[in-house]
């Protein structure tokens, strides 16, 4: 660190970008600042937006606001509060309409869990968002198995046919009407 009365260095910054980059830059510029002065400052993508804060607060230090000191400490801190069971930095994250599945499924892979738990949130959260392509595979997976049910005469399975169909015309008309369509040919098919 250096002497309060001594002149600081100057350095030019120049930070990359990355998300994870993103969150570990105000402390390590913080740090930077108590020595250095900072003369060209840019960066890409997320660096890019540490840099142009970097500038703001280089800009408030000539003004007697230093803002190394206060705001860029406590940042990381602030964009990992939570309100309402998500992270301020996951609010400012906002998918396109037609990106949003995508997006929640790739949000329920976050998080410092068990793998196993990681896994099944992802799971849950592909089913949720694409319950179509999840139902139509259950249906790849439980239709043979149905059929071999039919074929051993194990009635009782057939309730569960009955139940999935159910679910599905719950959830979704349609898709109820085209597997009964894939069942009822299957089942004319099959005999």
């Amino acid at each position: 660190m250096a002497n309060a009365g001594a002149p600081k260095l100057e350095c030019d910054l120049v930070m990359r970008g990355g998300i994870t980059s993103g969150i570990v830059y105000p402390r390590a510029i913080a740090k930077l600042a108590e020595t250095y002065r900072f003369r060209s400052i840019g960066g890409t993508s997320a660096g890019a937006i540490a840099a142009a804060a970097t500038a703001a607060a280089a800009f408030g230090v000539t003004k007697g606001e230093d803002h190394f000191k206060t705001r860029f400490k406590k940042l990381p801190d602030e964009l990992g509060e939570e309100k309402d069971g998500k992270s301020v930095l996951e609010r400012l994250f906002q998918p396109q309409p037609g990106t949003r599945r995508l997006f929640q499924v790739l949000m329920a892979a976050l998080g410092r869990r068990h793998w196993l738990l990681n896994l099944a949130r992802v799971a849950g959260a592909l089913c949720l968002n694409y319950w179509l392509f999840a139902m139509v595979g259950a249906a790849l997976v439980l239709l043979p198995l149905l059929l071999l049910a039919s074929a051993s005469d194990l009635t009782r399975l057939w309730s569960w046919v009955a139940l999935i169909v159910g679910l599905v015309a719950a959830r979704h008309p349609t898709a109820a009407k085209q597997v009964i369509a894939v069942w009822a040919d299957t089942i004319a098919h099959g005999k």
